[in-house]
């Protein structure tokens, strides 16, 4: 221990009394608290500082990394939470809800749907209703001179009207 002045100054008091935090083991506390965040429990934290940077690294990280591959990011979002000297209390976690049951239907209805949207497909245009009018709007507006159309918009009017470059309406 270090010879120290006495009494020790209010900082050098409250360092012996909070020593300082081992990333290493704050990693693997935090990994622990992560999987029983997952579980619905609040987590054992020996500091807050490593609840929030483990929040920071995201639990994610932590239980698809190992220490080696994370150390450098782990211990950068340590230090900043460390460095705040305050922190917000440690929400209780929240749960996921469940995924939706799968639905099971029969082969025979399978089939049936199927067909329906097979039939969907199949949509013929309204009886007089003429379905390149939309084409051929935009050639009457070319070739009234209409500078506002862009060559893309007259292109594909020209091919859904099956007409070559050189034609107009």
């Amino acid at each position: 221990m270090q010879n120290l002045a006495w009494p020790p100054t209010l900082p050098e008091f409250l360092k012996l009394c909070r020593p300082d935090v081992n990333p290493l083991n704050a990693y693997y506390e935090a990994v622990e608290g992560s999987r029983s965040r997952e579980r619905g429990e609040i987590g054992t934290w020996s500091h807050p500082a490593i609840f929030w940077a483990s929040v920071r690294v995201t639990a994610f990280e932590l239980a698809s990394q190992s220490y080696s591959q994370i150390k450098t990011r782990w211990e950068a979002a340590l230090a900043l939470e460390l460095a705040k000297q305050e922190w917000p209390p440690i929400e209780a976690p929240k749960i996921a809800l469940p995924a939706p049951p799968k639905a099971t239907i029969s082969k025979e209805k399978a089939a049936e749907l199927m067909q329906q949207i097979k039939s969907v497909g199949n949509i013929q245009a309204s009886p007089g209703r003429d379905s390149k009018r939309w084409a051929k709007v935009i050639m009457e507006r070319y070739s009234a001179g209409d500078n506002k159309l862009t060559p893309i918009q007259v292109k594909f009017a020209r091919e859904a009207l099956d007409m070559r470059d050189d034609e107009n309406e």
